[in-house]
């Protein structure tokens, strides 16, 4: 005789056991259990899938930082600009560097520790990239160099072809002793097709207003980065808008909510 199936099945999954009701019968089986390294795994394989974009975005940066220093750039460097990267969780460029601001390019020889870092204004116009700079306070030399001075490094990534191009600009030699203000103006070459920049700052130690040779002294820290793109600029805007209403969300309280402060008396004994 035929094998009969009732009126209703049962399917579905009721707490770790799933049933299902096909034409080989009913069947129960266990759901599957995941160790804490799968879990893991399978809560970061959205940003695993990121990692091709985000080293194409920060393989240029680091030739470009090590092609003014020598050749040089901290082992740690690449897994910083990595971690700042995935700070942000869009995959907009112009987001994505916004994160590298006042990233220290060797963590364990810092610019900060030897010069306050400069204020860079920029103020753009059809053919240059143009960088009123306050050095307000003097750096720091080591006691074999007598004077210092800035490279500014601008890297910019282009519109039409996604290629990078870089260009320094260098400032006077300067004695540590003198405390006075100093401003400088940074100058540019700029295309119509350029789109998000990044500016660098590295700290260069001197002899007698002159570079000593090689060193590997690796003082860079990126101080600014910003974008000359309409597009991005929206971008800019609306991420602004987002944070400042979050900011009024957190920071407003109903009336009704607010409690008093109860005024304690302790009676005397």
């Amino acid at each position: 005789m035929a094998k009969q199936r009732g009126a209703v099945g049962v399917r579905g999954k009721i707490g770790d056991t799933t049933f299902t009701d096909g034409k080989n019968g009913k069947r129960a089986r266990q759901s599957a259990t995941f160790t804490e390294k799968q879990k893991n795994d399978a809560r970061n394989r959205p940003q695993v899938k990121r990692t091709a974009g985000l080293n194409r975005l920060g393989s240029p940066l680091r030739h470009a930082i090590r092609h003014y220093n020598y050749g040089h750039v901290s082992a740690g460097f690449w897994e910083d600009l990595l971690k700042a990267f995935r700070e942000e969780k869009t995959n907009h460029r112009v987001l994505l560097l916004q994160k590298t601001v006042n990233l220290e390019i060797d963590f364990n020889r810092q610019f900060i520790e030897m010069c306050p870092v400069p204020r860079p204004i920029l103020k753009t116009t059809a053919k240059r990239f143009c960088f009123d700079v306050d050095i307000s306070q003097p750096a720091k030399v080591d006691e074999y160099y007598d004077c210092y001075c800035l490279q500014f490094i601008l890297i910019v990534w282009n519109k039409k072809d996604e290629l990078v191009r870089h260009m320094e600009e260098q400032t006077d030699w300067f004695s540590p002793k003198d405390r006075s203000p100093k401003f400088v103006t940074l100058k540019f070459l700029k295309t119509a097709e350029d789109t998000e920049w990044v500016l660098v700052c590295r700290l260069m130690q001197g002899q007698n207003s002159d570079e000593t040779g090689y060193t590997t002294d690796c003082r860079l820290r990126i101080i600014a980065t910003g974008t000359v793109s309409p597009e991005s600029l929206k971008i800019i805007k609306q991420r602004d808008a987002e944070i400042e209403a979050q900011k009024k969300k957190v920071s407003k309280v109903p009336a009704a909510m607010e409690k008093k402060k109860k005024l304690v008396v302790r009676k005397k004994m």
